[in-house]
């Protein structure tokens, strides 16, 4: 197994809520040619979503992150039906498999009980947060810690892009556009 000791003690601490240090592009060019061919082309094409056939990665730890991140998806969707009360055919609803063990469903409802947009957001990060430290490797100098370190800064570049205005801009244009129908 490959040490990335050196990998990770070059890369700047990630504290949630604050900027990242990095963009994930300056992120990339640093990797380049510290990691090998393979797991440079897996950070590269890595993405907060998970894969949609469920496919596993090779990576422990993002298999659990993808596990989780479609788990919660799952919980907030089915959350959202029952908000909206509607009725699932048999089939929707095998579709909800959602992990008993990720506490997904509580993160889903207590989400969907704020009413602000972006405070929702906020608490999902934070949740999201949480759950990438819980599954981060003990170790945090092998390519599952490296993995970790690459969804964290995702999702916090990703948070970072939040704003008000910008909400109510794209809410407006939406709400426009349904108007104009």
């Amino acid at each position: 197994m490959t040490s990335y000791y050196y990998v990770m003690a070059q890369l700047p601490a990630l504290l949630p809520g604050v900027m990242p240090p990095l963009t994930y592009e300056q992120f990339l060019k640093q990797m380049e040619g510290c990691v090998n061919k393979k797991v440079y082309a897996e950070l590269k094409n890595l993405k907060l979503e998970p894969p949609v056939d469920g496919r596993k990665t090779g990576c422990s730890f993002l298999d659990k992150w993808f596990d989780y991140e479609r788990s919660l998806r799952l919980a907030l969707a089915k959350v959202r039906a029952e908000k909206l009360q509607w009725t699932l055919s048999r089939e929707e609803m095998e579709r909800f498999q959602i992990s008993e063990s990720l506490d997904v469903k509580r993160v889903a409802r207590e989400a969907m009980a704020i009413d602000d947009p972006l405070k929702a957001e906020q608490f999902l990060t934070k949740a999201r947060v949480s759950a990438i430290q819980a599954m981060s490797p003990k170790t945090g100098f092998n390519r599952d810690a490296l993995f970790a370190y690459a969804v964290s800064l995702l999702l916090q570049t990703r948070s970072q892009s939040f704003s008000v205005e910008a909400g109510r801009s794209e809410y407006k244009a939406i709400y426009d556009k349904i108007l104009e129908k």
